[in-house]
């Protein structure tokens, strides 16, 4: 049985390596190639592949063969043996891309060999069905450091009205979420967020808010960015034209419409949300804090007992 399958896996792994571009009927991968074409010395990037499959009753095996012509540079975070469980009709695979520091400036390239097998069994025998396919991996490496990113996706929610309070105005709040796909080499993020806000029917500017600091990103990494945008609104309906910068430069896919309803807010929402936004921001500052009143506290526990 051992030997069956060994000889299986090897009779699928040569048809791939002399045909590489196939792929076997009910199993397909995206994207069909790993392409990374700003690496820098001594950087690391992650790039995931994506098996699907229109059969998801049986549980199966799927094997990574890492052909590499400079060593040990791609590694998958799940290993070289995955189970497929039944049912599941997706499997997300991530592989770690680390150029080392002494690598020379070129293009590399390699291939990552993927082999499903599925052992059906009954009473009286045990069959297997092998599919495969190949992903071909280029990776080039560079000098320069490139900053670039992409909004995939910005969205608006949890608006709340300003509050009045004796004299004052406490500023409403909007939560913005920006998701940035750094594309560039080097951490980078927007530099600025510019919120126009209208009423329903767009014929009246009500108000524009200006954030600066915001977070960045890791490079070749997608994440979503929280934003507190505090405003002045009453309750109702409106519309946001939203713009994100880098420096000066509009972002690709940053200038965006979005209707939004403004909810009543009150004074303790208005806090805790502070109380939030401030430990999210300061955690490192809340437990020296901590730590300095511990500390003082233990003191003169000391000093009474002496």
């Amino acid at each position: 049985m051992r030997v069956l399958k060994f000889y299986s896996v090897l009779f699928i792994a040569l048809m791939i390596i002399f045909n590489p571009h196939q792929v076997s009927a009910g199993l397909g991968i995206s994207p069909a190639k790993i392409i990374n074409e700003r690496l820098l010395l001594g950087s690391s990037a992650v790039s995931v592949l994506t098996l699907s499959r229109s059969d998801a009753q049986k549980t199966s095996i799927v094997h990574l063969g890492i052909d590499f012509s400079s060593g040990s540079w791609i590694i998958s975070d799940k290993g070289r043996e995955i189970v497929w469980e039944k049912n599941e009709h997706q499997l997300l695979i991530p592989f770690r891309i680390q150029a080392p520091v002494n690598a020379s400036l070129g293009t590399y390239h390699g291939s990552i060999t993927i082999t499903e097998i599925v052992t059906e069994k009954d009473s009286r025998y045990s069959t297997q069905t092998v599919l495969g396919t190949s992903v071909p991996v280029e990776l080039v490496v560079i000098k320069t450091a490139v900053t670039d990113f992409i909004l995939p996706a910005v969205k608006m929610f949890s608006a709340y009205a300003s509050v009045p309070w004796m004299r004052w105005k406490i500023p409403g709040t909007a939560e913005l979420i920006l998701t940035v796909q750094n594309t560039g080499n080097t951490r980078t993020g927007p530099t600025k967020v510019q919120v126009d806000v209208y009423d329903q029917n767009e014929k009246n500017f009500v108000e524009r808010v200006e954030i600066k600091k915001v977070e960045t990103v890791s490079p070749f990494t997608t994440k979503e960015i929280i934003l507190t945008v505090p405003h002045n609104l009453n309750v109702g309906e409106y519309t946001a034209y939203i713009k994100v910068f880098e420096g000066y430069r509009l972002t690709e896919g940053g200038e965006r419409r979005i209707n939004f309803s403004v909810k009543p807010g009150s004074i303790r929402g208005h806090y805790l949300r502070l109380i939030a936004e401030i430990i999210k921001s300061n955690v490192i500052i809340l437990a020296a804090i901590m730590v300095i009143f511990v500390g003082i506290f233990i003191w003169l526990k000391r000093r009474k007992f002496k």
